[in-house]
């Protein structure tokens, strides 16, 4: 499931270049009224803000404010890479952690479709978005203009501040934390690195108090078996590290177990203990721990299947290179197992995502 899930993802995201999110297509972006009626955006649309450059346009400011709930800011756009002296064709990679369009490659199962890079496909004025579609984008949620901004850098979910072991922001797996120890008060972020919590391995293997399976998500924990003799304990035994423990959610409330065992009301903040074990498990919040962000495959498809959602349409009938590509971009929520009409394989993705990555070259 997951090389093709990564081979779907990849190609929905050189895709997203092919159709506008360029920064080679940056300046011919148009400021459209209700009418249709368009012009230039106020030059230039990159600009530094905080320290920070950032793609200021209409729907991209809009979206930016209302996820970090940041009102002070009048120019708070969508913080893009630099390499060098330029912008490249993505977000910064701390910045917008888990975006389909960031700059760091991640698991696919932690790509997200998030709102604000469909706000830039708004801002080109070629394109009318369905922001319904778009997946539930947690990373930095209402943490403030200042969130992940050097010598501001605080302990938010997902950021980290030494090399530690973790949970990534989702909690779907453990993770490691990566900071450039040579920035003082630099950010880092807890990357993805190790077997997901919420895969079964084939293969049965000992995770000591650990269980792998769809129900488990990732913990900080200092859980170890609880010994005799108190000589055998050691203090480094208490520090909090990620472990996967099955949980179980219920209306505004979720329970969490350890090795099978008896299910434990687990209260967002608050410390629980295991019988027959030393230490403790920190449960986190409700709203990522009993979120489904294990989202459905997305579709690409060159013609409407019998039920599709269209993510983008082409809101004018412009004149311009980038109509070349008669395509439509779909992401079908799959439920009861219900598929369109047309899906790609994975490995036919992944050349529609070659293609598109040469198309962007082409238009430049």
């Amino acid at each position: 499931m997951i090389p093709c899930m990564h081979n779907k993802m990849t190609a929905v995201h050189e895709l997203f270049h092919a159709l506008g999110f360029s920064n080679k297509l940056f300046d011919k972006f148009r400021k459209c009224d209700e009418v249709g009626v368009c012009e230039p955006w106020p030059q230039p649309i990159v600009r530094p803000v905080d320290g920070v450059m950032r793609l200021v346009t209409g729907a991209v400011v809009r979206q930016m404010s209302k996820h970090f709930n940041c009102s002070s800011e009048s120019d708070f756009g969508g913080p893009l890479e630099v390499e060098g002296d330029s912008v490249t064709s993505h977000w910064d990679g701390l910045l917008m952690h888990s975006s389909i369009m960031g700059s760091k490659e991640q698991k696919p199962y932690q790509t997200l479709i998030d709102p604000i890079s469909l706000a830039v496909f708004e801002d080109t004025g070629w394109y009318k978005v369905n922001y319904s579609q778009a997946d539930k984008f947690m990373w930095g949620q209402d943490k403030g203009c200042s969130f992940g901004l050097p010598n501001f850098c605080k302990q938010h979910e997902g950021i980290c501040l030494q090399n530690v072991t973790g949970c990534h922001h989702l909690r779907l797996s453990k993770a490691r934390c990566n900071v450039n120890t040579k920035i003082p008060s630099s950010c880092g972020v807890f990357a993805a690195d190790q077997i997901p919590c919420f895969i079964t391995p084939v293969n049965s293997t000992s995770f000591d108090d650990e269980t792998l399976s769809s129900s488990s998500r990732c913990f900080l924990s200092s859980l170890r078996p609880a010994y005799s003799y108190s000589s055998e304990k050691n203090a480094s035994f208490l520090n909090l590290i990620g472990k996967c423990y099955e949980r179980k959610c219920e209306k505004d409330q979720y329970y969490l177990r350890v090795n099978g065992g008896d299910w434990l009301l687990c209260v967002p903040e608050s410390y629980i203990q295991v019988q027959g074990f030393e230490g403790n498990i920190l449960c986190a919040n409700y709203d990522i721990v009993c979120s489904d962000f294990i989202h459905p495959e997305p579709q690409l498809e060159f013609v409407a299947s019998s039920t599709p959602v269209n993510l983008l349409t082409i809101s004018q009938d412009i004149r311009t290179p980038w109509n070349r590509i008669e395509a439509s971009v779909t992401y079908s929520l799959l439920e009861g197992g219900a598929r369109p009409a047309k899906s790609f394989f994975c490995p036919v993705a992944l050349v529609i995502g070659i293609i598109a990555s040469i198309f962007v070259d082409f238009l430049s």
